[in-house]
């Protein structure tokens, strides 16, 4: 009985200890702002014990029936996000194997749409993503691609995205906007037999051998620069320009009878940008366009062109990129900004077009 009386205040303080730190554990994880419905949750999966701060994702998450149990901690690091299927898709993303770092920056970086479709596990990702050009769809390839290739994540997204993780003339696309200042034409991207750009006009005599055509915008701004260039004392004269669908399949294939690497100087048709009337060929004082190069008119061309709008479309350095050789004689008209930027950045204008427009 003795015992019995001094166990029984034991047995009922600890009764009282219990209650007192469940009591204050209640209000603690209501003072975290935890709705009702939330705390009722926790209570019957039995984790309130583990929760030591509020999270909006992990509330989210015992509210729906997509809650699940071996995700707690996941669910307690990712910032919540107001976006359709939320939980849904953080447990394929788990379940994929991103960490909740990854899913953070998946869901700053991409919309629905992409989450719904990313079904793979990219080791990265974050470093992918986080590259202004990213594209869902490429995904795959720029892992492959960056697998076997010394790149940075921004070079593999670029160039995957020009199209150089195939080859030349392969996963073609039509151009949708021919008749654009910053159209782009390559090796991955071709016009339509029927083409013909809207607003050709002739290149004053003065500037050109023969009749050569150029889309007014170009030849406006080439005629600025043919005449500054001979205020100076230069020769510059364009000996092509504007050609269509039908002519450049002639020149193509008269090319390829007689050299079976005329892939390297001459576009197939349909791949040429002198069809879109922005492109043009020039020549100096020494009358021989394939010996421009040669010329003072060339080491003028080459530091004062971007200051009209043309860049020099095939260089040395970007031969690997636009699959031609070097052409310091081809210019291309793109505007005074975008030449700008591109002579001064030493890019390709496929490079620019992937990073700025595309």
């Amino acid at each position: 009985m003795k015992k019995l009386i001094i166990i029984l205040p034991i047995i009922i303080l600890l009764i009282i200890i219990f209650l007192l730190k469940s009591s204050i554990k209640e209000d603690k994880l209501k003072n975290l702002n935890f709705s009702k419905e939330a705390l009722l949750k926790m209570e019957e999966k039995k984790i309130k014990d583990k929760v030591k701060k509020y999270s909006k994702t992990l509330e989210t998450a015992l509210l729906s029936d997509n809650y699940i149990e071996s995700n707690f901690n996941s669910y307690m690091e990712i910032e919540y996000k107001d976006r359709t299927n939320f939980i849904e898709n953080i447990n394929k993303l788990l379940n994929l194997g991103y960490r909740p770092i990854d899913i953070d920056a998946i869901y700053n970086y991409l919309n629905d749409n992409d989450i719904e479709i990313l079904n793979n596990y990219i080791e990265n990702i974050k470093d992918y993503i986080e590259v202004g050009c990213f594209k869902i769809d490429n995904i795959i390839r720029y892992k492959n691609y960056k697998d076997n290739n010394n790149k940075t994540y921004e070079e593999v997204i670029v160039l995957v995205n020009i199209g150089l993780d195939n080859p030349f003339y392969t996963n073609v696309k039509e151009v949708i906007n021919p008749n654009d200042i910053l159209v782009l034409v390559n090796k991955y991207h071709h016009l339509s037999e029927s083409f013909i750009p809207n607003n050709l006009v002739s290149i004053d005599p003065s500037c050109a051998i023969g009749e050569k055509l150029l889309v007014k915008e170009a030849k406006d701004k080439f005629m600025e620069l043919c005449n500054d260039s001979s205020v100076l004392g230069l020769n510059i004269k364009v000996s092509s320009a504007y050609r269509d669908y039908n002519y450049q399949k002639k020149l193509y294939n008269n090319y390829l009878e007689k050299d079976i690497n005329a892939d390297n100087y001459s576009a197939k048709e349909g791949y040429s940008e002198h069809q879109t009337g922005l492109a043009l060929d020039i020549q100096g004082a020494n009358g021989d366009y394939l010996k421009f190069i040669d010329t003072k008119e060339y080491k003028w061309v080459h530091d004062n062109a971007h200051k009209y709008g043309f860049i020099i479309r095939y260089t040395k350095e970007n031969k690997w990129i636009t699959g031609y050789m070097e052409e310091p004689w081809h210019l291309r008209y793109v505007g005074i900004d975008v030449a700008s930027y591109i002579f001064q950045h030493n890019i390709s204008f496929d490079e620019y077009y992937i990073k700025f427009i595309d």
